[in-house]
């Protein structure tokens, strides 16, 4: 019996059934080309359990018949795409209007271009997302020409501001204090001349000058500054005065000047312990009362300023006694004191052999007697004979004789070999 070649047109649809056909009996060849589409197989039908390894490759997927509808979510990773299988030819390239544009990916939506800027002049607000590593290069400002160029600003309104202005360098704080802190070492401040330190308004308050003095002022006002001899201390008013304190500021007194020509100390109550006048006196107080003054008369005491009660001298010092005949003597002392207007003498000698009859008259007293009289002074002498020995300061003179009883004489040569010793106090004036 033969055979009748059955078409398609002669199957019954559904007629055929995966179950009717037995496994591997239709391979691809027994496949006429294009005779199996997508709408001639059902949905579901193919699984990747029915395809063998490498039986799909591009060559017969048509041209956009594999869209995102087509792939289960995650079916496509990077396990799943060849290296190199994805070109810049499958990447969207967008239009004339994209220029320039970035792919942006949108959180699982569509891919979008967008604009990504790159222009750091014409950016008004660029942000770091890192610390700025300047790669051993500088950063740049040009002179600042006013608050808004060229000016490094900290703070939320630009509180601080470091910035040139062509001539001068400026750190510049306008809000709360300015701390610079060295806790590490020291605070250098160092400059090619001067260095100022201004409070308010511009006021000078400590000046540094290169090669020169360092001054400290008060309120504006120069008050102490350095030289080369020191330290001067000064006022622009009519007085100046150094206070001294001690713990918790408690005033102990001044050293005070005037313009007055006074100069001294003060106590904490205000009164003169010392008080010096210009080429002309210097007076010691306890309390306020004036004890002692020194001026060209003399020394004074208790307030008086009389000329004539001033101690103007005040000398010690050694005579040599002489014999107005000139017989030789040994002189073993001679001493003087002088207080103001009063001398007072001392003499020891001894009267060398002699057979003279001349009086124990001696010359050479230190200063002359000042025409009140014959002071009289005690004496004594190894004369045997002599009784009631004293000694005469001879009335405006320099002379002093050893005397006996009523004013008899000692003749030098009864007092020879012998020792005397006398002494005096007279006054000058």
């Amino acid at each position: 019996m033969a055979l009748t070649q059955i078409s398609t047109a002669g199957v019954k649809d559904d007629a055929v059934t995966s179950g009717k056909i037995p496994a591997n009996a239709v391979g691809s060849s027994e496949l006429a080309d294009n005779a199996v589409d997508t709408a001639a197989i059902q949905d579901d039908a193919v699984t990747d359990a029915q395809i063998a390894d490498g039986a799909v490759t591009t060559t017969r997927i048509a041209d956009d018949a594999v869209d995102s509808t087509k792939l289960a979510p995650g079916a496509v990773d990077q396990t799943a795409i060849s290296a190199q299988a994805v070109t810049l030819a499958k990447l969207e390239h967008g239009t004339s209007s994209n220029d320039g544009k970035f792919l942006r990916a949108n959180n699982g939506a569509d891919p979008s271009f967008e604009t990504v800027s790159t222009d750091l002049v014409g950016d008004t607000s660029p942000q770091l997302g890192g610390n700025l590593d300047v790669n051993t290069k500088n950063i740049v400002f040009g002179d600042s020409s006013g608050s808004s160029d060229d000016r490094l600003t900290f703070g939320a309104g630009s509180d601080l501001k470091i910035y040139h202005d062509g001539s001068n360098s400026h750190i510049r704080n306008d809000t709360g204090d300015l701390t610079i802190n060295a806790n590490g070492d020291d605070l250098v401040l160092q400059s090619l001349d001067n260095i100022h330190i201004r409070p308010q308004s511009g006021e000078n308050g400590i000046e540094v000058i290169g090669d020169g003095a360092v001054e400290l002022y008060h309120d504006n006002e120069k008050k102490l500054f350095t030289t080369s001899q020191g330290v001067d201390v000064q006022a622009e008013g009519s007085a100046v005065e150094l206070r001294l304190k001690s713990d918790g500021g408690t005033l102990r007194g001044y050293v005070y000047g005037n313009n007055s020509n006074e100069f001294g100390f003060l106590s904490s109550a205000g009164n003169w312990p010392f008080k010096h006048t210009l080429n002309s006196k210097t007076e010691f107080y306890i309390g306020s009362n004036l004890e002692l003054r020194i001026d060209g008369d003399g020394v004074k005491f208790n307030g008086d300023t009389a000329a004539a009660n001033a101690l103007d001298d005040y000398e010690e010092g050694a005579w040599t006694p002489t014999l107005s005949n000139g017989q030789s003597i040994t002189v073993h002392q001679g001493n003087y004191l002088k207080v103001g207007n009063l001398v007072h003498i001392s003499a020891y000698v001894t009267i060398g052999s002699n057979s003279n009859s001349a009086g124990l008259f001696f010359n050479n007293l230190p200063f002359a007697e000042g025409n009140n009289g014959y002071p009289l002074g005690a004496a004594y002498t190894q004369e045997t004979g002599a009784t009631h020995v004293f000694n005469q300061v001879g009335k405006n003179s320099t002379n002093v004789e050893v005397l006996q009883t009523v004013g008899s004489s000692i003749s030098q040569s009864s007092a020879s070999g012998d020792y005397v010793l006398f002494s005096n106090s007279y006054t000058t004036y």
